[in-house]
């Protein structure tokens, strides 16, 4: 989140790609947070990545599919998702 709050997506997305993506060799592999995808997804999309985006997005949703709809993400995500379908 600090290198996108200083602008710098590439290195923000590149930081989100590893968390969501973890070695499955490394012992220290832990559960992933669909926040991270939200993130990511929101990244790529500034970056003009839609298929990635949209693919994370999709993601998002799927691991959130019981959350509280009135959450703001799940809402983001929704309508965000929607406007990137071709």
């Amino acid at each position: 989140r600090a290198y996108a709050l200083k602008g710098e997506n590439g290195k923000s997305a590149a930081e989100y790609e590893k968390l969501v993506a973890p070695d499955p060799k490394d012992p220290a592999r832990t559960l992933i947070h669909p926040i991270y995808h939200f993130r990511l997804a929101a990244l790529c999309e500034k970056m003009g990545r839609r298929d990635r985006a949209r693919a994370e997005y999709e993601c998002f949703l799927a691991a959130w599919k019981d959350a509280d709809p009135a959450r703001p993400e799940v809402e983001d995500a929704r309508a965000r998702l929607k406007a990137l379908r071709p």
